[in-house]
């Protein structure tokens, strides 16, 4: 399946099928699988004879984006780069497979009549669980981390990224994951290589897709300044990527004075209220309906002076100075996207998350760190450090993905507006 094109009108064809249902359903059943389905029926055996639960596995990640990031970008947050996951051999669909019930015949031996008529119930609860999950999800295949690709100008880039692009409905962005769960799992198993090429990949893919693996997030974060301690930056934010609206409070600490703004973005419009809170701005936004996504791989491609390289950016223009931590690709391009300059130490544990911890040194011999979700790739911590003195250093504190959000719209009472954009207003 090289064709940059999927064509599911052939899912149309009865007879093919047929004899995809046939193969799928006598194949030989992975070791893997087996493992899978033998873990999941005795966790449900378990939880039917005791009201215990026990989870073995952290789930959920934070990404945030270096500070020097969000301050160099944060006034251009506005602007739209759109670009995304590519079609092609590397993002072809891959079929979860069914768990036979007959893989469990070896736990079945040691139970009682009864417990064995409950682990049978179970088996079939899971198969039928997995053959439900194989007709709603089905998930990408990760892409294996390589080069950046080398052309001749700035036009010849253009076109290398747009062949190796796709075009996804916004509100269709979660047909394009990897399966997460898989990865997740293998990250934290023992004994696997964290500094492997398919570990290093999928924290990286994770980085440059996040819209793809959450709908929305709330939480803080802080944005210290190193070198003061009476200078920081606290962030309050909450985000809802499918209504694509958010809203951002920011409070800017120097010594005992304090500087609060505010950003809403709702109904396609953007309004600022600063000075704090003594005056506003609003200018028209709007619903970006569809995005551009490129394959991992070519999100960058090189190219000689003058046009130097070309790096595709997801649209992040509906989000508040969160945009660093929940939607990464700007981080993982420019500091992660040569391979040999970072490694994953470990995965920790932060805000009951499971996160992958990065260390790595960057081109200008800067050394610095990344916590990154590895279930969404959300930036959870960034620290980057010249000489052994840290520079600048950003952490969520607190996160919460996917939980119920209200919207928060803007009050304009006892307040200013000033259009500093010809014709803004509220809609």
């Amino acid at each position: 399946m090289k064709d940059k094109e999927l064509d599911l009108d052939i899912l149309e064809n009865a007879d093919r099928m047929t004899v995809e249902h046939l193969a799928n359903k006598y194949k030989a059943v992975s070791d893997r699988d087996k493992q899978r389905i033998l873990e999941r029926s005795e966790k449900l055996y378990r939880e039917r004879s005791s009201d215990d639960t026990v989870s073995s596995v952290v789930s959920g990640v934070e990404i945030y984006h270096r500070p020097v990031w969000r301050k160099l970008v944060a006034a251009a947050s506005a602007l739209v780069i759109v670009a995304g996951a590519a079609a092609g051999g590397a993002f072809m669909l891959k079929k979860r497979m069914t768990k036979p019930a007959d893989t469990l015949t070896e736990t079945a031996e040691d139970v009682t009549a009864e417990e064995s008529t409950e682990v049978s119930e179970t088996i079939e609860e899971v198969t039928e669980e997995t053959e439900a999950n194989e007709e709603t999800h089905q998930f990408k295949e990760l892409q294996l981390h390589e080069p950046a690709p080398y052309v001749n100008s700035l036009k010849e880039a253009e076109a290398l990224i747009d062949a190796h692009s796709i075009t996804m409905k916004w509100d269709e962005r979660h047909d394009y994951r990897v399966d997460t769960a898989y990865y997740t799992e293998l990250l934290q198993s023992e004994g696997y290589d964290l500094d492997s090429l398919e570990a290093k990949s999928y924290i990286y893919h994770m980085m440059l897709n996040s819209f793809m693996y959450f709908d929305t997030a709330k939480g803080t974060m802080i944005d210290l300044c190193p070198d003061n301690d009476s200078y920081r930056t606290e962030i309050e934010f909450q985000d809802d990527l499918p209504a694509q609206e958010s809203y951002t409070k920011t409070t800017m600490f120097s010594g005992e004075d304090r500087i609060i703004s505010e950003h809403f973005v709702y109904d396609n419009n953007d309004i600022y209220k600063y000075d704090n809170e003594k005056n506003y701005e609003v200018y028209q936004g709007g619903f970006q309906s569809e995005v551009k996504v490129p394959e991992d791989n070519y999100r960058y491609v090189e190219a000689p002076p003058p046009d130097h390289s070309q790096g595709i950016f997801m649209n992040n223009s509906f989000m508040g100075m969160e945009f660093n931590e929940l939607q990464p690709d700007q981080t993982a391009i420019g500091w992660l996207r040569k391979f040999d300059n970072w490694h994953i130490n470990s995965i920790s544990e932060r805000l009951g998350r499971a996160a992958a911890e990065l260390s790595g040194v960057n081109d200008r011999g800067n050394e610095f760190t990344i916590s990154v979700d590895i279930c969404t790739g959300i930036i959870m911590a960034f620290t980057e450090s010249e000489n052994g003195i840290v520079r600048n250093q950003t952490e969520l504190t607190a996160l919460e993905v996917d939980v119920p959000i209200d919207r928060i719209e803007f009050d304009p009472s006892g307040c200013t507006e000033k259009k500093l954009y010809s014709g803004s207003e509220i809609r």
